[in-house]
């Protein structure tokens, strides 16, 4: 995701091309802060591929190595939760992403994905509390914007979901959010008027 390439990029040497099994190898050796962040890379490789058990142990040797900053450390949190969640861990998701949102409660993604956990759940006044966080936090994104949708269509407030997903389809035409919001109006037979 978007952290796997702010973390890549934290690392002068660490070229675009780097395979996960050279970032663990590489993580084996590096120095403490090097170590953490080469960690990271791996991990997001590994659960970029679909491998959530071996990215989980990525983000574990990251979290274990002391120091770093809240930001460093809470992504890392953020990731390990994303990890956990992928595997069907659902109580690890939910505490990572607890103990993340401490670290680093300005990034919008924390509380997408605590939204997603929620609803899950079935949780609905707790996914509209996360929402709206994320909504504050990046109001034009539009994979937020269509899952603030689905939260409010969840919460049965229909006006307020076709709304979210006409702002999501302006905000992102023709890429993926756009498409599921422009199939979620149409499911709800509202006319198309956004190209």
């Amino acid at each position: 995701m978007i952290i796997a390439l702010l973390l890549a990029a934290a690392i002068p040497t660490a070229a675009p091309s780097l395979t996960a099994d050279q970032a663990e190898a590489q993580a084996a050796s590096a120095p403490a802060p090097r170590a953490r962040v080469l960690w990271g890379i791996g991990g997001n490789l590994r659960l970029s591929s679909g491998d959530a058990q071996r990215a989980a142990r990525d983000f574990d040797k990251g979290l274990a190595i002391p120091g770093g900053s809240d930001f460093e450390r809470g992504e890392l949190l953020l990731d390990r939760a994303r990890a956990a969640q992928a595997s069907g861990d659902i109580a690890t998701a939910e505490a990572r992403a607890a103990e993340a949102a401490r670290l680093v409660p300005g990034d919008p993604f924390l509380w997408y994905f605590r939204t997603t956990l929620a609803v899950a759940a079935g949780d609905v006044p707790r996914a509209k509390l996360a929402i709206a966080r994320a909504l504050r936090l990046a109001p034009t994104d539009p994979t937020i914007l269509f899952e603030s949708g689905h939260v409010a269509q969840l919460a049965g407030e229909d006006a307020a979901a076709r709304e979210a997903w006409r702002k999501a389809l302006a905000a992102d035409p023709t890429g993926p959010s756009g498409r599921l919001a422009r199939e979620a109006l149409g499911l709800a037979g509202v006319p198309l008027t956004v190209k």
